[in-house]
């Protein structure tokens, strides 16, 4: 009988060592992998940062790219027909796209969706049919850090960001798309 509780205790005290190996481990590699962390890029597109040319598909599914060079500074908006607050931003964009000066902007609309038909009945429902709507796939996105819905990116023509407004415009948002573009969007947020 003795032998068989010195076999427990060891089986015991063998169990007990193992898992206090074990958790060790995890804590040294949770602390490695947190400070691996730390040391990526930021995960959502900022002012300084280059955008590559973006492959992309227009609507009628004809392969095409971003050309930044073609204007002097290019408007990308960034939606999902799903999203909510691209819907509630939908006021601003539209202002934008109308009243920015054409002379110097160029206003691009980018999507990963690929259901094109559901594309063109928001756009209808919005009014804005003609915008220049690009499809990209989801790895361009995530390389370009375009991981949020909606984002405003002012982009120059040797493809660096200027400016970026993520999320849906709320008042510092709109007081600085006012200042930047010289447009008064405090007043088309109050008429809708």
């Amino acid at each position: 009988m003795k032998r068989g509780k010195d076999k427990f205790q060891i089986i015991l005290y063998f169990i007990s060592t193992l898992l206090l190996v074990t958790n060790i481990f995890l804590i040294f590699q949770n602390l490695n992998l947190r400070a691996q962390l730390k040391g990526l890029e930021p995960l959502q597109v900022e002012e300084n940062d280059t955008l590559g040319v973006f492959q992309a598909k227009n609507l009628m599914g004809e392969e095409t790219k971003i050309d930044y060079s073609q204007s002097s500074k290019r408007i990308l908006l960034f939606f999902r027909t799903t999203c909510g607050y691209c819907q509630k931003q939908m006021t601003y964009w539209k202002d934008l796209t109308y009243n920015a000066d054409r002379q110097n902007y160029k206003v691009t609309a980018i999507t990963t969706e690929t259901d094109t038909q559901a594309i063109k009945n928001y756009l209808k429902t919005y009014e804005v049919e003609n915008w220049e709507v690009l499809i990209i796939n989801p790895e361009e996105a995530q390389k370009a850090k375009l991981l949020a819905t909606p984002i405003t990116i002012v982009v120059n023509n040797k493809g660096i960001v200027e400016k970026v407004w993520t999320g849906m415009w709320q008042t510092n948002d709109i007081d600085s798309a006012s200042k930047y573009f010289a447009l008064n969007f405090s007043e088309t947020g109050k008429a809708k």
